[in-house]
């Protein structure tokens, strides 16, 4: 089964490698859900659907740009599923993303009607140290991280998070 496949993997498109972290920390929902690890091929033609195909519930928006700027994160997480042959799905249900790192989670209004706050997987956002951009890690429930799609980037300071449920 061998190990997920890092955003800086040489055989990735160069903007996976160079911004991919977001994508393949979503993708790593999927990975981890079914104990199945995607290919470098595999992880290049979702990149390339993920461009091409707009998603029916998001009217003709693409789920991501061609710098790996995802736009609609469910989509691209529902495509991994797809790929590995399930109907499995997963779904955002709050973050502390308004709020900055270390403020309250917020859940969305749907989440609230159904009194469901279980969730089984954090997306945890960390600034990266004199940049101005943040790099996505994807962690368990409890805060552990499972996949760090570049590891040569400091974790540093309270991370923004979101918490991802699959369904």
């Amino acid at each position: 089964m061998g190990k997920k496949i890092l955003q800086t993997n040489k055989k990735l498109d160069p903007q996976v490698q160079a911004w991919g972290c977001y994508f393949r920390s979503l993708q790593g929902i999927a990975e981890d859900s079914l104990g199945f690890h995607l290919s470098p091929k595999e992880i290049n033609s979702l990149y390339e659907k993920g461009q091409r195909d707009a998603d029916t519930w998001a009217g003709f928006v693409k789920p991501m740009k061609a710098n790996c700027w995802v736009s609609y994160p469910d989509a691209i997480v529902k495509q991994a599923f797809e790929l590995m042959g399930t109907t499995h799905s997963a779904v955002q249900i709050g973050a502390n993303k308004g709020g900055g790192p270390g403020s309250p989670m917020t859940f969305w209004d749907w989440v609230y009607d159904t009194g469901n706050f279980s969730y089984h997987y954090q997306v945890r956002w960390y600034q990266i140290a004199g940049k101005n951009w943040r790099h996505a890690i994807l962690c368990d429930e409890t805060g552990r991280t499972l996949f760090n799609p570049d590891p040569s980037l400091p974790l540093v300071g309270e991370p923004t998070i979101e918490l991802w449920r699959v369904k």
